[in-house]
């Protein structure tokens, strides 16, 4: 499937790492939460496997 001509991770999540993937007609969203740490969302353990289910 080829869906998104692009992609960005949303600024504003204070508790989590939200991957949004856009496309002409949709956007796509991938997130993951960290219930003991909800606010290390920029990190690469959180946005690590976002990315790899955004693939």
């Amino acid at each position: 499937m080829n869906l998104g001509s692009d992609a960005r991770w949303k600024g504003d999540d204070t508790n989590g790492c939200t991957l949004e993937i856009l496309d002409e007609n949709a956007v796509v969203r991938a997130d993951s939460r960290n219930r003991k740490t909800p606010t290390a969302g920029n990190n690469e353990q959180c946005r690590g496997p976002v990315r790899e289910l955004a693939r």
